[in-house]
């Protein structure tokens, strides 16, 4: 250690243990989550993700890719449930918020856990379309979205 004299090392040596301290506590906390997060999903049934499925749109006269959670109970029973649509941000695809998200173990954890109802999540992909028109509706994402994969996936889905 490099002494600029006695009053700077001391003021030194209380800095790093105060870094020591910081650190403890971090790694405490760090430690204490991860021992509460891996206690969920333990006793939690897991719903049903399919990937990549396709679908043919006429309106962007292409196929394009969706993904699909479907609740735990989805194929044991015939109950309708609710649907929300997840839009995947810019330069990801329909797999982002399974992949990159987890999204599906949260759901199945708070479903567990008795914090959410059912529902089904769908994700579309997107491409960089931001799911809007262009200005001169040569490429229309809005379109699709609205008029063409909602009502398919209604028809498809109980939701």
């Amino acid at each position: 250690m490099v002494k600029f004299g006695l009053e700077y090392e001391v003021k030194l040596n209380q800095i790093l243990n105060m870094i020591k301290t910081i650190f403890t506590i971090l790694f405490v906390c760090l430690t204490q989550f991860l021992v509460v997060y891996q206690g969920q999903g333990q006793n939690r049934t897991n719903g049903k993700i399919e990937n990549s499925i396709s679908f043919e749109s006429k309106l962007l006269e292409k196929s394009v890719a969706y993904s699909i959670y479907l609740p735990p109970d989805y194929y044991q029973s015939d109950k309708r449930y609710p649907c929300v649509y997840f839009f995947h941000g810019m330069g990801d695809d329909e797999n982002a918020w399974f992949e990159k998200g987890s999204l599906h173990e949260y759901l199945d954890d708070c479903l567990a856990a008795g914090e959410i109802q059912a529902f089904i999540a769908i994700i579309p992909e997107g491409k960089n379309s931001f799911f809007i028109n262009n200005k001169e509706a040569t490429v229309r994402w809005e379109d699709f979205f609205v008029k063409e994969f909602i009502p398919a996936k209604d028809k498809k889905y109980r939701n």
